[in-house]
């Protein structure tokens, strides 16, 4: 059985890993916003972000995690797009 601060290097390894994952989330969100511009196209897609939120909430969902919590991280991801 794992003490307390053997639970805790684990909880920080896992949020080392989500950086990295949102790093290279936000480097696709960048070059997104670069095409967008070449293509003359608005910075944001409501109908896209309410597909993305819908479809977060279904994998949460599968996964047995809180949808709304799921819901309001992705919310404060998509109100935070990084500057061009």
């Amino acid at each position: 059985m794992k003490d307390l601060n053997s639970w805790r290097r684990v909880i920080d390894q896992i949020d080392r890993e989500l950086l990295k994952v949102l790093s290279r989330r936000q480097e696709a969100v960048r070059a997104i916003q670069q095409l967008k511009r070449q293509q003359h196209l608005p910075a944001r897609d409501p109908e896209r972000e309410a597909r993305l939120l819908a479809s977060r909430e279904a994998w949460a969902s599968e996964l047995n995690m809180d949808t709304e919590h799921v819901r309001d991280i992705f919310l404060a991801i998509l109100s935070r797009l990084p500057e061009p």
